[in-house]
């Protein structure tokens, strides 16, 4: 009877030692498992959004064709990401600042042949996607998006950026220009105006 009961207090004594060790591995990856378990609906229709507006936080409308903003998004005033992408839209309107929570934008290969100044109205914007769009510059307004994060441009036709970007140091992280025909010279400036961001870009070239 001692033996047994000396046995079944070593064996629980390890048990809680593996519980223990298996909790410690477990504490550092708990962050990383809390951001990635997003339970967030994700609507993929405008007309099921309308029906209650202020519920929607993720709006997600690509590939429907769309050639023209669907103004009833502006209708969604909690709206925090919202993906239009592969669609033929040329024009946001001018009201898209009343999107106050909109963090993520993804505008990539629509119809912009010019960057859409009026995105620059979207105070809380962290994440923007232009990517496959045939604009040329970015417009010096772009400094009063003092959340953005990550600026997506790869596969655009951008080889200069305005120069108070470099304001945007303190915050942004994240600048694609990949697919982008940029000359080493053309590269050397981009990464003196911006020494302190992540920068994306493919191998120079003797384009000219």
């Amino acid at each position: 009877m001692h033996v047994s009961k000396i046995s079944l207090n070593f064996f629980s004594m390890k048990l809680h030692k593996i519980l223990f060790l298996g909790f410690l591995l477990f504490l550092p990856n708990f962050e990383i498992w809390a951001s990635t378990t997003d339970t967030t609906k994700i609507y993929t229709s405008l007309e099921e959004a309308l029906k209650e507006p202020l519920s929607v936080k993720k709006l997600q409308l690509k590939k429907q064709k769309l050639k023209e903003f669907p103004t009833e998004i502006l209708q969604l005033e909690n709206l925090e990401y919202l993906d239009l992408s592969n669609n033929k839209i040329s024009e946001i309107p001018k009201g898209i600042g009343s999107l106050k929570h909109l963090r993520t934008l993804k505008l990539h290969k629509n119809a912009f042949l010019t960057f859409p100044e009026v995105l620059t109205n979207l105070d809380s914007l962290e994440n923007l996607d232009l990517s496959r769009n045939p604009i040329d510059e970015v417009p010096e307004p772009i400094s009063n998006l003092q959340n953005l994060k990550e600026l997506v441009l790869w596969s655009t036709y951008v080889v200069k950026l305005p120069t108070n970007m470099s304001d945007m140091q303190s915050h942004l992280q994240l600048l694609d220009l990949r697919n982008i025909r940029l000359t080493r010279e053309e590269q050397r400036e981009i990464l003196q105006l911006l020494p302190k961001i992540k920068i994306r870009m493919d191998k120079t070239c003797n384009c000219y």
